[in-house]
């Protein structure tokens, strides 16, 4: 993992492997001419051409390589990434793009899926991370440029804006046609349910206005319609469902469990311990969160549906948000 504070980077196993950084990854333009005009454009964009691809993850690995390498403008590459990750995100399935991903360049450089992730966040929260940034100088956004706003500005910290931000604004989203009151999931969950199952494959129940807030791969909002019978969920899968329709999610999820396709389903639902959608689940882990999150009427509690990982390791992860339960076998 990289530490962005700092230009060091932590490794298990081989030392190094992921980061390396070849000096031909450090050219003086920022981002092909080809593929930047893809980034400008990219709900217009299919890419289908293997060549593009490799383009762009050149652009991709180049601009990791700048951002452990430039300090001042560490923030300003790692959006440049997180564009170009976003158009290959859009265009590949989850297989894919982790495939995609790990598969090394002609100098054995790859990226994590992690760091993706984050490079991804920055790139989707861009203009908020800039008008933040300028109301906390007492500036107008428009009055001040990208570089200067963004100068000296890490990852994390950018991170960090957005995640306080979106804490101290929950806000309404339309969901399913509807209003719901659900607000979008709290990063400290989120983080906690990373420690415990690792990245997230899917979001099936994205939310419609930031459907990559989760960091999951693949995030499928009320047009993809996560419940459908013909998507199947996959590898480790986070849920926070519309308040008023859990049942069918913890159907579905009880389902592709049962079915062997997902290794992990983290749910975040309301504790309704008398209704028997919620009876169904007693056979999982369970966290009773400490602090209610932003539009639940009730507590609430995150259940995981695995055999994989341990309640141990569920109780590590969630030890400050909430306490473990285990059922009695």
């Amino acid at each position: 993992m990289v530490d962005e504070e700092n230009h060091t980077v932590a490794e298990s196993g081989d030392p190094g492997a992921e980061h390396r950084t070849s000096p031909s990854l450090l050219p003086a333009t920022l981002v092909s001419e080809p593929s930047e005009r893809l980034i400008a454009n990219p709900d217009s964009v299919v890419v289908t051409s293997d060549s593009m691809m490799k383009r762009l993850k050149a652009d991709v690995l180049r601009e990791h390589g700048l951002v452990l390498h430039s300090q001042a403008t560490m923030l300003i590459h790692a959006m440049n990434a997180g564009e170009a990750l976003l158009l290959v995100k859009k265009n590949l399935s989850a297989t894919a793009f982790r495939e995609w991903l790990s598969a090394g360049d002609q100098h054995g450089l790859s990226l994590s899926l992690r760091t993706a992730q984050r490079y991804m966040q920055v790139a989707a929260g861009a203009e908020e991370i800039q008008r933040l940034r300028a109301t906390g100088a007492g500036r107008r956004a428009d009055a001040a440029t990208r570089d200067e706003l963004l100068h000296n500005l890490s990852v994390r910290q950018a991170i960090a804006m957005l995640s306080r931000h979106d804490a101290a604004n929950p806000r309404r989203v339309r969901t399913h046609g509807r209003v719901d009151p659900r607000v979008l999931t709290p990063r400290p969950i989120l983080e906690a349910t990373v420690r415990c199952v690792g990245s997230l494959t899917l979001d099936p129940a994205a939310d419609p206005e930031d459907p990559d807030h989760t960091g999951a791969t693949v995030a499928w909002g009320p047009e993809e319609d996560g419940l459908c019978s013909e998507r199947e969920w996959t590898g480790t899968v986070f849920v926070h469902p519309p308040h008023d329709s859990p049942k069918q999610w913890i159907e579905r999820a009880l389902e592709e469990f049962g079915a062997g396709h997902a290794e992990a389903i983290v749910l975040l639902i309301a504790a309704n311990a008398d209704s028997p959608e919620f009876r169904m689940l007693n056979n999982f882990p369970r966290v009773f969160l400490h602090e209610r999150p932003g539009g639940f009427a009730q507590p609430a509690n995150l259940i995981l549906v695995g055999s994989a990982v341990k309640p141990k390791q569920v109780a590590a992860a969630f030890r400050d948000l909430g306490d473990t339960y285990v059922p009695v076998v």
